[in-house]
């Protein structure tokens, strides 16, 4: 394993692994919440696994652009359109409960999108996040350190003490 430096802060490790595991947490409800909807069809899930690797592929390659998009605060070139991913997370969510399956893991995305509907943009899910999220990009950010729970481990963070740092589990950009 390489260690990387990631500032000053303590704590910053810990921001970075909390990260990792809001993308990750999220994947997997995604695939379950998929693998529920194919199983109403008799679909075993090793059947998807093929189909489902190779597109979350071509998401991890889509995300350099979501991110130069976030940073430069230029929207205009977006590909995946607020109001076109609206749809279809809609249509989604009703499959879902048509086929009984619960749609609640859609919910926060469906807030999103909705969100960035109402605001005006319609360039792109970044564009959508930056604004609704709380910006992505904030000119004022609380630090790592501040976490208000002392004694949570030893950075405040909860799941301080069960999480460890980044630095020696994962390689992270220098």
């Amino acid at each position: 394993m390489t260690s990387h430096y990631l500032g000053d802060d303590p704590a910053a490790a810990e921001l970075w692994d909390f990260a990792v595991l809001g993308s990750g947490y999220a994947a997997l409800t995604g695939f379950l919440h998929s693998l529920a909807l194919l199983d109403t069809n008799g679909v075993p899930p090793s059947r998807f696994v093929p189909l489902v690797a190779q597109w979350l592929h071509g998401m991890t390659e889509y995300m350099p652009e979501l991110a130069r998009e976030i940073e430069s605060g230029d929207y205009s070139a977006g590909v995946s359109p607020v109001g076109m991913n609206q749809v279809a997370v809609e249509s989604l969510a009703r499959v879902s409960e048509h086929l009984g399956i619960d749609a609640d893991v859609l919910g926060p995305l469906r807030a999103l999108l909705e969100r960035g509907v109402a605001q005006g943009h319609a360039d792109g899910v970044s564009q959508a996040c930056s604004s609704s999220c709380g910006g992505v990009r904030r000119s004022s950010r609380a630090t790592m350190s501040a976490w208000p729970a002392p004694g949570r481990g030893d950075s405040g963070w909860p799941g301080a003490a069960t999480h460890g740092d980044m630095d020696e589990c994962c390689d992270v950009p220098a």
